[in-house]
């Protein structure tokens, strides 16, 4: 679902739940709104069940979309992966270490 930003309150009363979600920022909740509420009602699963995974789906994304955002503006990308370094042959010892093991 592609939440709009043109809610006013007049529109509030004749907005879908979905439509209501967008507005209080909840895009992710309101986009599985449909299939969650069926999920809910196949399984006889309580309103509240349902609030409950919608709140934390929408949470989930939310933290995963905050880390992303904070990881893109702190500049810190990934510039090796753990393959290179497994696969690295070893590094040659100081001058002082083959001393030692002589």
């Amino acid at each position: 679902m592609l939440c709009s930003t043109n809610q006013t309150s007049d529109s509030a009363q004749t907005m879908s739940l979905a439509q209501a979600m967008c507005a209080l920022g909840l895009g992710h909740a309101a986009s599985i709104l449909d299939v969650a509420t069926g999920k809910a009602i196949s399984r006889n699963d309580s309103p509240t069940a349902l609030l409950d995974h919608l709140v934390r789906e929408e949470l989930r994304v939310q933290c995963e979309r905050r880390a992303q955002t904070a990881l893109k503006r702190s500049a810190i990308f990934p510039l090796s992966t753990l393959d290179s370094y497994v696969n690295r042959p070893p590094a040659p010892h100081s001058r002082a270490e083959s001393f030692l093991q002589n």
